[in-house]
Formats: C-alpha cells, structure tokens, sequence
C-alpha cells in the first residue's frame, strides 16, 4: 500500500512539475499579439530544458541499467522519440521567443 501511495505522489509531483513549466511559458502563445513578461518566458524556458535535460538524462541511466536478459531495442527507440520531442519543443520554443524578440525590436524601434 505504501509503494502505491508513494508512486502515486511521484506520478503527482511529476505532472505539477510539467505543469508549472507549461504555466510559465503559456504566455509565448500571445507574444504576437500583445506584451508577455520575459522573466516568466526565461524561467519557464530554463525549467523547461533542465527538466527534460534531466528526463533524458534518467532514459539513459535506466536504458543502461536494465536487466541482462532483457532486449534494449524497445529502450533505444523510446529514447530517439524522447530525444526527438524534446528537440522539437526546444526548437518551437526558440522559435516563439525569437519572434517576440523581433516583434519587441520592431516596436521599439523609430518608424523611418
């Protein structure tokens, strides 16, 4: 009862965790069109990367870890998809901040 109890509160701390990172960089869905606060957008987005840094990073361990018996094929093709969806959202992610950067230039800047 006890192990339940304790993955359970993993499970819970681990979707609060992707949920206040998600909190925190909500905001770069309306750069576009109106200001957002860059201290959340940067908070968010080094939470982000540290968070699925360290998500990778466990992948790795527990691909390597894995019993002698047991195939690493399925743990190799888990792992390109984890790498895969993590550089995907890196790259959206700098995709959105480089065009609310440019956007905040843009405005800034004197019309000629």
């Amino acid at each position: 009862m006890k192990k339940a109890g304790a993955k359970c509160l993993r499970v819970a701390l681990e979707v609060a965790k992707w949920g206040v990172v998600l909190w925190l960089v909500w905001p770069i869905t309306r750069a576009l069109r109106e200001r957002v606060s860059f201290t959340r957008l940067a908070a968010g987005i080094l939470l982000l990367i540290l968070f699925a840094g360290k998500a990778l990073y466990d992948s790795i361990l527990e691909a390597q870890h894995s019993p002698p018996g047991q195939k690493k094929t399925p743990d190799w093709v888990t792992l390109a998809g984890a790498i895969l969806v993590i550089a995907l959202v890196v790259a959206l992610t700098t995709l959105f901040v480089a065009l609310y950067l440019v956007r905040s230039l843009e405005s800034t800047s004197p019309a000629e």
